[in-house]
Parts: structure tokens; C-alpha cells; sequence
């Protein structure tokens, strides 16, 4: 869905890292480091943090959910666009804005950023850059960052470098036939942890977009029916990005001191003029404009970004702070702002970081202290405290600082919260988590695994069909103890058979395999099936004996104003129909009087517009239904049953603006 957000200089309540547990544990139950009166008082004051940050951020900007932290100097707007049509592995686009210091740049289309998952690319090979290294090759990433890959000499595949030392992914070079070399490839991979890469001719640069290849090897391409979006550059800045399920987002310079984004509806988006350009029609249904209110050709410390929807502006002016090295924004006509303020430069030594929220009075509404230290790779949050001078609730932050540590340097090993629950991370040779030890009961901060709850994460294959893939970061068991006993064991397995992805979950105390443990086998098309299967589920099937066989095919949806009366065709058509056939391992096709199925037509524009479901005796017969139509930021304005019940709703920019039922509730 394309919702709108603006980003704006605020704080978080919790900070993400890159380094997690492949599958994270959930949190144990805090430890009695505190009396239940002080975790009371100190619950109820984050509480109220909380509640009164949410309360002024409804009031500063109706459109969007929780701010969170963009890079910590920048001005920074995200607005999601471009969704795959029926491409639920590749997510939707994001138009971005990030910018560490003012400059007139950021009155155009060239500050942006189109972060897409195609619009990628090789940025710069360097060849024998130094002694024991063969090559130095830079890909510039969806998100208009660099990362830097070196290959020593005689080897094929390449880790991150500087900053990105703690990335997981790699890159590897082979020849035209996919086999690995150590010089002269056809091809660059960027391998990820989930088996997953993305392919790029090694003699071409510059905005030829890669190939995704999937785990299980199927091939996505930028144009294909079920990607359909497409970024246009013009001297080396966006102009347009076409999106089948989204429209047009046109970019417009109007001066040289403001542009504008205008998006119009996929039935507006024209058609190309002999330029390579779309000609749209109609007017746009949402408008942003990005300005410099100053109207100077010196100073650029301000910046105006106006959102205009269904007749509403929202407001959001950004000024540059000298003394501050950072961005204040103000919101909503004055209604509030956050700041943050810097005590030193992050860039080259400790820094401490203040994020404060006001309102239209300047009363304090919410503060966070952070502090940051300039580690060897770069700078890292190690502590942070919400509502310093209250309830003061503080997480520390520790990472590996050793650069002998393959696998670990410069990732997380530990994290204590102000609730007292902690914990520590470990990792192997090549970056994978193997253990994850938190807090259980008394067990003290960094306690010894056995001493506390202790998630430990292998990475051997359990089927000898199950071949590790190069950076394979996938876990095959995963065994969670308490106090050093096992509780619980997760098993899985990733093979290919007959050309189809197969995985295999199971759960339980017992071996692999043990009929006493709970298993889940999915079964993926291969990708010499049709256009509309390949790759996707074809069957899931459970250790009690019930399955799922799944089905897909294009077609056409005709909408019709009698919502039952709506159908689909299959045949030629964007619109895609998925069945799913719940039988069982004896009866795939359904048993009499017990086996129902359901389908669910997607359109073209990526909503699903119908389902339906059937039951089964001896043939299946329809017994029930649901038609939804969309607005063009695709919200449901409209959903029928086959009940005769219904819904209507009207949106502002993103979120419901109210709400009526076929009994009269409004």
C-alpha cells in the first residue's frame, strides 16, 4: 500500500540493529533486579512518555505512523511508491530524501533517491588497488548508498569493507556460466543471507539493473508482468517512475529555487511522448513540493515541504542549525517541533545527541539522550535514556571491537534494558548467529548460557538434498534451553527436487525426523512453470495429514456496479487468481462434506478485489463472497458480502476519515 510518511528528526523508543538472531527469541521474563513497585513506576512513566508523544505526533502529522530515525544529521521525507504487482518478494519502492547539509541541490529532483530493489548497480572496479587484494568493486544500493566489496587476491567472492564492515552480504564474481572465478567475470553476485543475490553484467556501469534471483533460483526481472515499475532519469537526476499498480509520479522543476512530485492514478498516467517521457492526464490526486522559502541563491537553510491532498496541505518547514550541525524541523503551522542538538562532532569522536519534542508553547513533551562513540568502522549509539530527568529509563549498547574476531568485529554483543532484562549476542566466522543468551530470573547481566534462556543457532544441513548456498545465513536448527535444559527444538530444511523449492519446518524435544515432532512441508512451483505459478507456494502439507494445493492464474476481473455480479476470466489479463484447495495428503482434491476452497483475485493495480469461498460435496459450490473496491493510494473505500453487509470509508492521506455500515453506523 502507498502510504505516505514523512520522517522527521524525533526519536526512537527502541533502536534496530543489522545484527539479529536469524530468528530472534522472544524477551524472557524480566528479572527481579527491581522491586514490582519500581518496574511499576517506572512501566507507568514510559507508559505516559508514550501515550503523550503518540498524542502530539496525531496533532503534528496526520499522515504517516510513528516518525522514525533517519540518519541521525539529515533532513530526511520517504514516500512509498511503486509496488510490484504480483511480486510479493520484491517490496514496494520508496522516493527518497536524505541530506546531511544544506545546498541548493536540495531544491531539485537531484537530492532525491529512487531505493527499489532494481535500482541498483556496479558504481566503480578497481583493479589491484593494493598489495594481496586483486579488486575493490562499489555497488551503489537502492537506497543511493555505496557499499565497498574487496576481493583478495586468487579468491572469487568478496566481504564488506570501512563502514559496512558488518553487513552480512557478499559479493562473488563467475563466468557467463555461473561458475566462480577469481578474475576476469561475466558477472558480479551480491549474495544475501536468505540465499537470495542480485546479478549485474560486469562490463557495463551505470544504471543496468541487476537480475533477482531467489533462493530457489527463479529469476525476477524490472520488466516483468509482475513487476511492472519503471524509473526514467534525465541528466542524471529522476523525472518520472511509472508503476502499473501505483501510476505516475511525475517530477517537475518549477524554478530553481522548488519542484514539485505530482502523482497521478495508473488510469492518468498517459502514455510516452517521442522524448521517452509519459504524458500524463487529468490532475494529480496527491502534490508535494519541495522549496527553499528563502528564495536565495546563498542561503539554504531552510526547507519548506508542503503534502497536498483532497484539498488538505500539511506543512513541514526544516531548518539547518550551524551550532548544532543538525536539522530542526517545525510542523503543522507552528502546532510543534523536534530538534536535536549535538554536543561534539560523531563524525570524529564521542558525540552526545539530545532529541527533544515541544509543542506550539514550547513546553518539553518528550527527550531522549543518546550517546555515540566513533568506533574504528564508524560511530554506533552505545547508550541511550528516554526522559532523562523522570523516569530516566536507559539501554546500553556493546559491540565486538576486536578486528581479529572474523565474523564478529563491529557487530552487537550486548544490550541492557532499563527494565534490567539484557542480552548478549555471539556469532561464527563468516557472521551468522549461533547464540543469543538473555535474561531468565535472577541470572545476572551476561550470565553464562547456561545460567539463563540461551538460543543456539546451527547452520548444518539435516538432508543431504540440503546444500548450503554460498552466505547462506538460513539456521537448520534452532535449540532454545533454559538453566541449560532444551526446551524446544526448530528444524529446517531448504533442498530442490525436481526443479521445485522445497522447505521443511518441524518442531518438538525429539531428533530430526521423530514422528513425535510437529512438521510442515512447502512445496514451491519450479521455474519452468507457468508465469503466473512459478515460484510461488504450490502446496503446504502437515504432519496430521491436512494440505493445501494452491493454484494461480491470469486473467481478467471485470468489476460490475452489482458487486455479485463481479467475475473473473482466466485467460490474457493482469489480474491474478490464486485458489487454495484445503484437502488432505489421501484427498488433495477434497473430502465430501468436510473440504472447502477459496480463491482470491488480485487486479492489476496490486488489490485484492474478490474473494470467494466454496464447499466441497462431491463438487464445490459457492456459499460465500466479498468485492472491495480502491482509491488510488489503494484504500478500501468500499467492501460487499455476499450477506447483503457493507462498508464505505473515506480517507484523507493515510488514515480513515470515517466510516459507514449498511445498519447506519457511522
Amino acid at each position: 500500500m502507498m502510504k505516505t510518511r514523512i520522517f522527521v528528526l524525533l526519536f526512537l523508543l527502541s533502536l534496530s540493529f543489522t545484527a539479529k538472531a536469524a530468528n530472534p527469541p522472544t524477551d524472557p521474563p524480566p528479572p527481579p533486579g527491581k522491586t514490582d513497585e519500581q518496574r511499576a513506576r517506572d512501566e507507568a512513566a514510559k507508559a505516559k512518555y508514550e501515550k503523550d508523544l503518540a498524542e502530539y505526533n496525531k496533532q503534528k502529522c496526520k499522515c504517516g505512523p510513528k516518525p522514525e530515525m533517519p540518519k541521525p544529521e539529515c533532513i530526511s521525507m520517504e514516500i512509498p511508491f511503486g509496488n510490484p504487482v504480483h511480486q510479493s518478494l520484491i517490496p514496494s519502492g520508496i522516493i527518497l530524501l536524505e541530506r546531511e547539509k544544506p545546498s541548493a541541490s536540495l531544491f531539485t529532483p537531484q537530492s532525491l533517491a529512487f531505493d527499489f530493489n532494481f535500482n541498483s548497480y556496479i558504481n566503480d572496479v578497481k583493479t589491484s588497488p593494493s598489495t594481496g587484494i586483486s579488486r575493490e568493486v562499489t555497488i551503489y544500493r537502492p537506497n543511493a548508498q555505496g557499499i565497498k566489496y574487496q576481493f583478495k587476491t586468487g579468491e572469487s567472492v568478496a566481504t564488506p569493507i570501512d563502514k559496512d564492515i558488518s553487513f552480512t552480504s557478499k559479493l562473488r564474481m563467475i563466468d557467463a556460466n555461473g561458475n566462480p572465478v577469481a578474475d576476469n567475470p561475466a558477472y558480479y553476485e551480491r549474495i544475501f543471507a536468505n540465499g537470495s543475490k542480485a546479478r549485474f553484467p560486469a562490463n557495463q556501469f551505470i544504471m543496468v539493473k541487476p537480475v533477482i534471483i531467489d533462493a530457489d533460483g527463479q529469476e525476477i526481472t524490472s520488466d516483468s508482468v509482475e513487476v511492472q515499475v519503471e524509473p526514467i532519469y534525465m541528466d542524471q537526476s529522476i523525472r518520472q517512475i511509472w508503476s502499473a499498480a501505483d501510476g505516475l509520479a511525475d517530477f517537475v522543476v518549477i524554478d530553481d529555487y522548488k519542484y514539485e512530485i505530482r502523482f497521478y492514478a495508473p488510469e492518468n498516467a498517459g502514455s510516452k511522448n517521442g522524448q521517452g517521457l509519459y504524458v500524463p492526464q487529468g490532475n494529480p490526486f496527491k502534490l508535494y513540493s519541495i522549496e527553499n522559502p528563502n528564495r536565495s541563491d546563498t542561503n539554504f537553510n531552510n526547507v519548506r515541504i508542503t503534502q497536498t491532498i483532497a484539498g488538505t496541505s500539511y506543512i513541514y518547514d526544516w531548518e539547518y542549525v550551524e551550532a548544532s550541525n543538525a536539522w530542526m524541523i517545525i510542523a503543522g503551522a507552528g502546532l510543534g517541533k523536534a530538534s536535536k542538538h549535538y554536543f561534539g562532532d560523531y563524525r570524529t569522536g564521542d558525540c552526545q545527541i539530545v532529541d527533544e519534542t515541544r509543542d506550539a508553547t514550547n513546553n518539553l513533551l518528550a527527550r531522549k539522550v543518546s550517546n555515540s562513540h566513533n568506533f574504528a568502522w564508524k560511530a554506533e549509539i552505545v547508550d541511550e535514556t528516554i526522559d532523562p530527568d523522570g523516569a530516566n529509563l536507559k539501554t546500553t549498547y556493546t559491540y565486538y571491537t576486536t578486528p581479529s574476531e572474523a565474523g564478529k568485529y563491529a557487530k552487537i554483543k550486548t544490550v541492557q534494558k532499563p527494565d534490567g532484562s539484557w542480552e548478549s549476542y555471539d556469532y561464527d566466522s563468516i557472521g551468522r548467529t549461533t547464540l543469543v543468551v538473555s535474561s531468565y530470573l535472577d541470572a545476572a547481566f551476561n550470565s553464562a548460557a547456561g545460567s539463563a534462556k540461551a538460543v543456539y543457532y546451527s547452520y548444518t544441513p539435516l538432508d543431504t538434498a540440503d546444500v548450503l548456498l554460498e552466505n547462506d545465513g538460513r539456521p537448520r536448527t534452532v535449540e532454545t534451553k533454559i538453566l541449560g535444559t532444551t526446551v524446544n527444538k526448530k528444524y529446517f530444511v531448504y533442498k530442490n527436487v525436481g526443479g521445485e523449492g522445497v522447505e521443511i519446518e518441524e518442531e518438538g524435544i525429539a531428533a530430526f525426523g521423530d514422528s513425535a515432532n510437529q512438521r510442515k512441508t512447502t512445496v514451491y512451483y519450479a521455474g519452468t512453470a507457468d508465469n503466473a505459478s512459478k515460484g510461488r507456494v504450490k502446496s503446504i502439507t502437515w504432519s496430521d495429514g491436512k494440505k493445501d494445493s494452491y493454484s494461480y492464474e491470469y486473467g481478467t476481473y471485470s468489476a460490475n456496479p452489482d458487486p455479485a455480479s463481479c467475475s473473473f476470466s482466466a485467460g490474457t489479463g493482469d489480474a491474478l487468481r490464486q485458489t487454495i484447495v484445503h484437502g488432505t495428503t489421501a484427498n488433495p482434491a477434497g473430502v465430501a462434506g468436510k473440504s472447502t476452497k477459496e480463491t482470491k483475485v488480485t487486479d492489476g493495480r496490486s488489490n485484492d478485489v474478490m474473494t470467494e469461498n466454496y464447499a466441497y460435496d462431491g463438487t464445490y459450490s459457492r456459499i460465500a463472497w466479498n468485492v472491495q473496491t480502491f482509491d488510488s493510494e489503494h484504500h478500501v473505500i468500499a467492501s460487499y458480502n455476499s450477506n447483503g453487509t457493507y462498508s464505505t470509508a473515506t480517507w484523507n492521506c493515510c488514515s480513515k476519515d470515517s466510516e459507514s455500515t449498511n445498519d447506519g453506523t457511522h
